[in-house]
């Protein structure tokens, strides 16, 4: 993402169009049906499971790459997944006020 498009996480037609392509091939590969409500759900709950997996790697990227916890955050948007992304890549016994020192 260039800084000319702005930070933060956005839904628009590419993204649903993306989002439709992935559900349509997901049902492909597992043989389900995405003409059933609660098949089309669990197939749309695992893609979100995934891309949420995706984002502790890109948390790590982003600070090897000399990018701050503000502009992390701010990339993503909600402190909920940036917490859930350090939760992933920090050991437990790691606090942010170590982790903001080590930086």
């Amino acid at each position: 993402m260039t800084s000319s498009q702005g930070y933060g996480p956005r839904s628009d037609d590419d993204t649903h169009d993306i989002m439709d392509d992935a559900l349509g091939e997901l049902a492909r590969r597992r043989g389900a049906w995405i003409g059933d409500d609660v098949t089309a759900m669990t197939l749309i709950a695992s893609l979100i499971d995934q891309a949420e997996r995706f984002l502790p790697q890109m948390v790590a990227n982003a600070r090897m790459n000399g990018h701050g916890w503000d502009e992390i955050a701010r990339a993503i948007s909600t402190g909920r997944r940036l917490k859930m992304a350090l939760r992933l890549l920090v050991p437990r016994q790691a606090t942010f006020a170590s982790l903001a020192s080590a930086c």
